[in-house]
């Protein structure tokens, strides 16, 4: 899996696979607000949430759920 760490301002955009768009929405201290644009098809969770998801369903499968995993 590859990282990529990209600066940005209020207004920008960051485009992911041609078909999902993440935009700076607002800035306040140390928190930011996304908005993310996607196709209905994409699951899209806060990283902690995915987590849990990922955690609950090792539990029920018995084996481990790949981390980024939201299938």
């Amino acid at each position: 899996m590859g990282m990529l760490t990209l600066g940005r301002r209020k207004g920008e955009t960051i485009v992911v696979g041609g078909n999902i768009t993440v935009t700076v929405v607002k800035i306040c201290g140390n928190e930011v607000k996304l908005r993310v644009q996607a196709p209905e098809d994409v699951t899209i969770h806060r990283g902690e949430i995915q987590a849990k998801i990922n955690k609950e369903m090792e539990e029920k499968l018995g084996f481990t759920v790949r981390e980024g995993s939201g299938d």
